[in-house]
Formats: C-alpha cells, structure tokens, sequence
C-alpha cells in the first residue's frame, strides 16, 4: 500500500478549488439573474414615464389650443 501524502494534499486542494468554483459560479449566477430583473424593471418605469409625459403633453395641449376649456377648468374648480 503506497499512501503518498503530497498526492493526497494536491487532491484536497483540487476539491477545495472545485468547492471555490462552484460557491462563485452560483454567485454569478444570482447576480445574472438579479441584473434580467432590474432591467425588466428599468423597462417598466421607461415605458411608465414615456406614456405619462405623452398623456401630460397631450393634456397640454387641449388646454393651450382651447382658452375656454381652461376657464371650464377654473371655473368647476372654483364652484
């Protein structure tokens, strides 16, 4: 029976690198996945602020082209 100790040694450290590759390839891959659903999100608030300043420059609008509409405002406002 030969038991060589370096040989033995070497193969334990082999195991911890694997053990240490693994850890960080599932690191990656959390920080992967949490990147996909920031930018989902990011996309999200894009397409929210893009339909807000179309619906607020479409209310500017129809209150700038028509004086009366404005007073119409003021007036229920006011009442």
């Amino acid at each position: 029976m030969d038991c060589n100790f370096f040989k033995w040694w070497c193969e334990e450290d082999v195991d911890e690198k694997d053990f240490i590759i693994m850890t960080q390839r599932r690191h990656i891959n959390d920080l992967e996945k949490s990147l996909k659903v920031a930018e989902k999100r990011l996309q999200l608030v894009i397409r929210f602020t893009c339909v807000v300043i179309v619906f607020f420059v479409l209310l500017l609008c129809v209150i700038f082209s028509s004086p009366i509409c404005f007073v119409l405002l003021l007036n229920e406002e006011l009442n």
